[in-house]
């Protein structure tokens, strides 16, 4: 299939073969020398049916930016390896041909081309770019179309092939695993720490403070920033005492039922009475509740 593949100052127009019966990714060596872009030294041994095996001790892997013609859309090609003469086998297609022999391939954007020779094998290791979206095909006999991140390829033909041409590395057999495996999942989930500055402290605090007591947990105010200061509130309060103290003054009945509940409130651990001392000598975070009363109409006890 025809692909685009670009470096920061120019694109290069070449045809692909899509295996995913291959260990790794190739491009032949004469068409990376012209992306002008470097790689690293990175020598492969590529062993075919019968044991048939080649070195390639100069070959350089790469990172390779690839796009389907006519689109903006880059995708990333990792471990790409260089070889000598890759030597694919040439490919045509007439795609007017085909949609019209076929009827249900007449809507599909095929391009035809004519003994091209594909000099880039995209295999298992990219196979997420290569992996087919959506999928049409006829009766058993006809070709399928597939479509992937690249556009569109036909596979199947009339008549029969009289070679197959094969890929596969004889030397990492636990990555080949690896990929594979890899390959079920379209989106693998890889573990990040996402934690913020604030989480971190917030956690440190916790981990500080926390402690059991009465058959229950505590744990310390988790303050962003130690040296806070918190403001002024004892004017409220008071001013809110003030509005409490004309109510009960109007409301005689009402002094109970605000006593009960400060009691209660004490009663249970909720608050607690502070002593003189204790008044006198305030830290740095001091907070002035303002309360008041609060009655429900439907519900006159409470």
């Amino acid at each position: 299939m025809p692909v685009n593949l670009h470096t920061a100052s120019k694109t290069i127009k070449i045809y692909a073969f899509l295996d995913e019966g291959s260990f790794v990714s190739l491009i032949d060596e004469a068409a990376f020398e012209k992306l002008d872009i470097k790689g690293v030294p990175t020598p492969i041994c590529l062993q075919w049916t019968s044991e048939t095996t080649r070195n390639e001790s100069a070959s350089v892997r790469a990172l390779i930016q690839i796009s389907a013609p006519n689109t903006g859309k880059l995708y990333w090609l990792n471990n790409v390896h260089t070889i000598k003469n890759i030597a694919l086998p040439k490919q045509a297609i007439n795609a007017s041909e085909r949609r019209s022999k076929y009827p249900y391939l007449k809507d599909i954007p095929l391009q035809s081309y004519y003994e091209v020779q594909p000099t880039l094998l995209i295999g298992a290791d990219n196979w997420k770019i290569a992996v087919p979206r959506r999928t049409r095909k006829g009766r058993r006999d006809e070709p399928i179309v597939s479509k992937c991140l690249l556009g569109w390829s036909i596979q199947g033909t009339s008549t029969a092939s009289s070679y197959v041409t094969m890929h596969h590395c004889d030397c990492r057999w636990q990555e080949l695993h690896d990929i594979v495996k890899d390959s079920f999942s379209l989106y693998p989930v890889k573990i990040h720490n996402v934690q913020s500055a604030d989480d971190q402290q917030a956690i440190e605090i916790l981990d500080r403070t926390c402690i059991k007591a009465n058959g229950g947990f505590a744990v310390g105010l988790l303050w962003r920033n130690s040296n806070d200061t918190l403001p002024e509130s004892y004017t409220n309060a008071l001013n809110r005492l003030h509005c409490l103290k004309a109510k009960i003054k109007r409301e005689p009945d009402s002094y109970d039922k605000f006593s009960v509940q400060i009691r209660n409130l004490l009663q249970k651990g909720y608050a607690v009475e502070l002593s003189e001392t204790e008044i006198t000598n305030q830290n740095k975070h001091p907070w002035y509740l303002p309360i008041f009363i609060t009655l429900n109409p439907n519900k006159p006890k409470k």
